[in-house]
């Protein structure tokens, strides 16, 4: 859902829950919301069920839902069907103490949240996914909320890694959604051989043989970074959370960034934004390229059972062959 969409994150229909359970109902919508069809608990039973006295959440949902309460949540294009059924099982599941629950749906891209977020916290959604490497900032600018109510069942049943994306100095506050914030490479295989996509030379060789191209968004950092790590360069944030530790400017900083030069002048390679990638997928531009799971739906409607996806190449450093890495956060 992620990022690149990266590790991507969320906070689930459970955080609007506390949050509901702390005040909090919906502020105005951004301009990123998109019109969409409220779903609310008119229809749910009015017959009040006792919380029992051990379950926190069914206590929270009890003094939180015992009025009427309208919630807003954000998610990306693609995943408005799925979040409409989030919602609307999370108001079957807390739509029976009294109160009647409504949550607005609103497109907003998960690489895009935090900026949208930050430009008016006040009018952000009460529940919104976003990509884990924005969590610092989310957090200093007191635009997340704590997860409490059930924060070792959350931990309990996600990966370890998963979570620790979700966690700043040891407080929980996302629920990890997806763990497929990295990046690959997509592939025509009836065009390559599994031996072709090891080398990223031998690809643009054939693209370009063919009047095809092998695309990737190296004007974006996050996947320009799998050139510069392979290379044994680092790009990470420092002990605050938000500044950016990057040693690409010593050797061989610069002797990659002039590999990187070369493969874009190279006939078999297009250098593309990651929204462009599927339209040159439809059109027949690509056999290969670098993206996300987020893309892998379309990749597999063009080339069908010829779809196949791999690590990434290797890419030739002084004369070498260097394999690139892949950046996840």
């Amino acid at each position: 859902m992620i990022m690149k969409k990266q590790l991507a994150l969320a906070t689930a229909a459970l955080m609007a829950l506390s949050l509901a359970a702390c005040g909090s109902t919906a502020t105005a919508s951004s301009a990123a919301e998109s019109t969409s069809t409220a779903a609310s608990s008119e229809a749910a039973s009015t017959d009040s069920t006792a919380a029992d006295d051990g379950d926190v959440l069914q206590q929270a949902a009890a003094a939180a839902f015992a009025n009427d309460v309208t919630l807003t949540m954000w998610g990306a294009e693609e995943d408005q069907e799925l979040l409409r059924t989030i919602a609307d099982n999370f108001i079957k599941e807390y739509g029976n103490y009294g109160g009647k629950i409504t949550i607005n749906l609103g497109a907003q891209s998960e690489k895009e949240a935090k900026d949208t977020v930050l430009t008016d916290p006040t009018a952000a959604a009460d529940v919104y996914a976003f990509a884990d490497d924005q969590l610092n900032e989310l957090v200093q600018a007191g635009a997340l909320q704590e997860v409490q109510l059930n924060a070792d069942d959350i931990k309990s049943r996600n990966t370890a890694a998963s979570v620790d994306a979700a966690t700043l100095n040891g407080k929980l506050y996302a629920y990890p959604l997806t763990a497929d914030n990295g990046y690959f490479m997509f592939y025509d295989k009836s065009f390559f051989t599994e031996d072709d996509v090891k080398s990223l030379d031998t690809m643009m060789e054939k693209a370009a043989a063919a009047g095809k191209k092998v695309s990737m968004d190296v004007a974006n950092g996050w996947y320009l970074y799998s050139f510069y790590a392979g290379a044994g360069l680092n790009l990470s944030l420092a002990d605050d959370g938000v500044s950016t530790v990057c040693n690409w400017n010593e050797a061989p900083g610069a002797d990659v960034t002039q590999a990187v030069i070369d493969i874009c002048k190279n006939p078999g390679f297009l250098a593309l934004k990651d929204e462009e990638f599927t339209g040159k997928l439809k059109d027949g531009t690509l056999v290969a390229g670098v993206n996300g799971t987020w893309r892998a739906n379309d990749a597999a409607e063009v080339w069908g059972d010829n779809y196949a996806a791999c690590k990434l190449p290797t890419y030739t450093l002084n004369g070498e062959q260097v394999q690139m890495a892949s950046f996840s956060g």
